[in-house]
């Protein structure tokens, strides 16, 4: 297995999704699934949230100039 030069440890932080990172761009293919990926981050998670059906976390790279997300991760709520 080769390394990736890309250190996810040290660059980037684990954060609760906000408006201001749902606003962000974000893609994740060109697929139609990945479209839905996309679809539901930048305009369902965070209604999601409000009405306790799941969480949703980004991983974020803020080293740089700009905010780049990385990935992100939705942990549903279950009762």
């Amino acid at each position: 297995m080769t390394a990736y030069p890309y250190d996810i440890n040290e660059r980037c932080v684990i954060v609760r999704l906000t408006e201001d990172l749902a606003s962000l761009p974000f893609t994740c293919g060109d697929t139609e699934g990945d479209k839905d990926l996309e679809d539901f981050f930048h305009n369902q998670a965070l209604q999601y949230a409000r009405e306790k059906l799941g969480q949703t976390y980004c991983v974020i790279d803020n080293e740089g100039e700009e905010t780049v997300i990385v990935a992100f991760s939705q942990l549903a709520m279950t009762v």
